[in-house]
């Protein structure tokens, strides 16, 4: 679960933001990496999956909204840490990413994405996902868009209903982001479309 996205809000608001120091956080994770490096062992990819994953997800901690730019960043090195934890590959789509600075609840991107990745429960260790914006209702504040899953170079049945459970289980589901249709072509292929909620 995202940092930045599983603290509460009243913490959030007047706890735990002043207390983190974001700069010094990454420069500890430099100097870590730095000495790697110097010991000959080379980059180590899940320590820059992890300090990528942190310098998003402690950014500006003190609100609860971001813009979908942002919100997307952060689910692409979340992604990335997760990928790097499990052992598996994630090839990332991004398609039409909204140019205006729209504001969406902060990990709601991540939150889907990851929920989805976990509950295929496949033996696969190479996916392709896509994350597709379909649609800005300004007049309405609403977002819709789809995210999309597929394996690589392996076939299995997902079970939908799975995938489908684990993201009714969301709060951001119960309360600013509506699960539309399914959108499935071939039985190694889950997706679903989402509609939120704009701030």
């Amino acid at each position: 679960m995202s940092l930045a996205t599983s603290i509460s809000h009243s913490a959030l608001e007047s706890k735990i933001a002043p207390l983190i120091d974001t700069h010094l956080i990454m420069n500890a994770f430099n100097q870590i990496a730095a000495r790697d490096i110097d010991q000959k062992r080379g980059e180590n990819p899940l320590l820059f999956a992890l300090s990528d994953y942190l310098r998003e997800a402690l950014t500006k901690l003190d609100s609860l909204h971001q813009s979908v730019k942002h919100d997307a960043q952060l689910m692409e090195t979340h992604l990335l840490l997760y990928s790097n934890v499990a052992h598996i590959r994630i090839e990332l789509e991004i398609i039409n990413l909204p140019a205006t600075s729209v504001l969406v609840s902060r990990g709601m991107l991540s939150k889907l994405a990851i929920t989805m990745m976990k509950a295929i429960r496949s033996a696969s260790n190479s996916w392709h996902m896509q994350v597709a914006f379909e649609n800005i209702d300004h007049a309405s504040k609403f977002l819709e868009f789809c995210i999309a899953i597929r394996s690589i170079g392996f076939v299995e049945k997902i079970d939908l209903s799975t995938v489908r459970n684990d993201l009714a289980q969301l709060s951001i589901i119960k309360t600013r982001t509506a699960m539309l249709l399914p959108v499935t072509s071939a039985s190694s292929q889950v997706g679903f479309r989402f509609r939120t909620q704009l701030h």
